[in-house]
């Protein structure tokens, strides 16, 4: 009787928390479930089918360059070879996912990158989609959940998903030269999505406030055709204090986000 109900648990393990077991997998599970997976989070990996970059970021570097030039021939070009990318970085995660001796992590990855989804319906940033789940969500997978949330909404393929390098503060220095302002998109999702949830109370005066202070996290556009890379840029942050959620953030440029 023990033994069958230490199957039924390696069973639970495997299918509940993992991917299923592969081969005599559960009667390695079936000595100790609990141990096998407290064991992947001590020590989880990237599993080697996607260490290897491709150069979607150069891709999607090449593209923004393209467009700011008015080349929208050489940039559609550059968008195709990105998504060529994107399907076989896919193919080979669900390679590694099936390969993997750490199913309970992989699980994790996919239930916390479909939460902090991005999307290849923005085609532009196909090439970095694998890449970004590799650089945000993998390497915070047994950390915190600030950690994870800040490595997100810092990676350039969040930053062109939900807009917020089109976000610019209305006093900002760029913004009264330009005539430019807010965009709520990654704000919104932040609340809506990402941490409190839709029923949670807060209001559009929130996501507002929300979206001036993450105003300037966006991209270095000094390296535009070199490479896409994180930057707070000034000139375009909301210079004023905020109210979100009844608590007054003071003007502090990028920490106040």
């Amino acid at each position: 009787m023990g033994e069958i109900m230490m199957s039924i648990d390696a069973f639970h393990a495997s299918s509940r928390f993992g991917l299923g077991a592969r081969g005599d997998e559960l009667r390695y599970i079936s000595s100790d479930p609990r141990g096998w997976l407290l064991e992947q989070l001590k020590n989880p990996v990237i599993p080697p089918e996607i260490k290897k970059r491709h150069g979607g970021d150069d891709l999607l570097s090449e593209a923004v360059n393209s467009i700011r030039r008015n080349r929208l021939d050489k940039a559609e070009t550059k968008i195709k070879a990105a998504k060529e990318i994107y399907i076989n970085e896919t193919g080979a995660r669900v390679l590694a996912q099936v390969r993997s001796q750490q199913p309970f992590i992989e699980r994790l990855v996919m239930f916390w990158s479909n939460h902090f989804t991005v999307s290849i319906q923005k085609p532009i940033i196909a090439g970095i989609v694998n890449q970004y789940e590799v650089q945000a969500i993998r390497p915070h997978i047994n950390g915190y959940f600030r950690d994870m949330l800040l490595a997100v909404c810092h990676h350039p393929a969040m930053l062109f998903y939900l807009d917020n390098v089109k976000s610019f503060g209305a006093n900002s220095k760029l913004g009264k030269r330009q005539s430019k302002g807010l965009n709520e998109n990654l704000a919104r999702e932040i609340l809506e999505l990402h941490t409190l949830g839709v029923s949670s109370g807060y209001t559009q005066e929130d996501v507002i406030a929300l979206a001036k202070i993450i105003t300037g996290w966006t991209l270095d556009r000094r390296l535009w055709g070199i490479r896409i890379a994180y930057k707070f840029q000034d000139v375009v942050h909301e210079p004023s204090d905020k109210i979100l959620l009844g608590k007054r953030f003071s003007e502090n440029g990028e920490q106040e986000g």
